[in-house]
């Protein structure tokens, strides 16, 4: 017998297996990463996450892409996802220089160069390794590649089953012919820069969103989240400084400067008496000494 959560779980509804999410990632919602487009046809659904836009895909890609022919018919070395790369601009492997470089998820890696003379894409096995091995180099998965400003391509690749904790490498690709840093290579990298903007640089006690809004964490609110919130409020004209925290006023103590400090008071009503009889010593002595 087949439930619905079994027909759920073969179409991808459940955990978006099979589907094409639509998401609105520049939204100023503080508490959620993203807001639904009223258009997603599962929208108002109660029993279907609303984030599906499309699903029961088998190539998804290709399917958005029907008007646009195909540069080439992959031959893959097995049935593993594809995982994009880059094309290689770097400095430390000459024969790899335009070729795109990519791979699937079991760790076959593949590049894809094109003729000069016929101008058309050839898919070639990219081996790796001391043993020169082309394919299962990895006894993980391949997560994704990624590239530095100099043009190098990296790798980021799990060294367990995705089944089990994740716990991964960074792998570099460099031509084992050549030296690591080969003299033509030691160029200087320019310095990161920061991107800025006045969120970021007023939001010190939250997270700016993609549009520049300031979510302030638990405890501090206004526009840029520089206000902290005592609950209760701070009494007998006590400052919040923190959250929950109250900068009392001389004469008072607590969390919230409710306690009167009758310490002080005392101490104070100390020093008016010593100051009146100091006073009226002087004005004693000074009459003595008229007289």
């Amino acid at each position: 017998m087949i439930t619905i959560d079994d027909m759920e779980e073969m179409d991808g509804l459940s955990d978006f297996t099979g589907s094409v999410l639509r998401l609105d990632v520049d939204t100023d919602f503080c508490h959620v990463p993203y807001s639904i487009p009223q258009s997603n046809p599962h929208f108002n659904s109660t029993n279907q996450p609303p984030e599906i836009f499309a699903h029961g895909l088998h190539n998804p890609g290709s399917s958005f892409l029907e008007s646009e022919p195909s540069l080439l018919e992959f031959k893959p070395f097995s049935n593993g996802p594809l995982v994009g790369g880059f094309i290689y601009r770097g400095c430390q492997s000459e024969r790899l220089y335009g070729s795109y470089v990519f791979g699937d998820r079991n760790g076959n890696f593949l590049t894809l160069q094109q003729s000069p003379m016929t101008k058309q894409w050839q898919e070639k096995p990219l081996c790796l390794g001391n043993s020169g091995s082309c394919r299962g180099f990895f006894s993980g998965h391949i997560l994704g590649f990624g590239e530095d400003e100099l043009g190098e391509i990296y790798i980021l690749a799990s060294t367990k089953s995705m089944t089990q904790s994740h716990n991964g490498k960074l792998y570099k690709i460099v031509d084992p012919k050549r030296a690591l840093v080969p003299e033509e290579c030691k160029r200087t990298a320019l310095p990161a820069q920061i991107l800025t903007s006045e969120c970021s640089r007023h939001c010190r006690n939250g997270h700016c969103t993609p549009t520049g809004k300031c979510c302030c964490n638990q405890g501090w609110e206004g526009e840029f989240c520089r206000t902290a919130k005592c609950d209760p409020a701070c009494r007998h004209g006590g400052v919040c400084i923190r959250p929950n925290k109250c900068l009392c006023k001389k004469g008072y103590l607590g969390a919230q400067c409710e306690q009167v400090d009758r310490n002080i008071r005392r101490v104070t009503r100390a020093g008016i008496l010593d100051q009146i009889i100091d006073m009226t010593s002087y004005l004693l002595d000074l009459t003595s000494y008229i007289v």
